[in-house]
């Protein structure tokens, strides 16, 4: 298809955690300060300042999300 740009919808949270779903149906990704703050122990403010400090804790799409096993091996001391 020359001279037709194909576009793909933009990738949101609920698209982005159906791509990455496990086999039981559950997803390895924890959206907003809350959750990432809540599975690591810690305020939302705290999550928000280790993710400056270099916690694999990111933006997508605008809102803050981290990998449950990113968290689990940071804390474990395995980057």
């Amino acid at each position: 298809m020359r001279g037709h740009k194909m576009t793909q919808p933009e990738l949101d949270p609920s698209r982005f955690d159906a791509m990455v779903k496990t086999r039981n149906g559950s997803t390895p990704v924890l959206w907003g300060l809350d959750a990432i703050g809540a599975f690591i122990g810690v305020s939302p403010a705290t999550a928000r300042r280790w993710a400056r400090e270099g916690w694999p804790i990111r933006k997508l799409g605008g809102k803050w999300c981290a990998f449950k096993a990113d968290l689990i091996d940071r804390m474990r001391g395995k980057e």
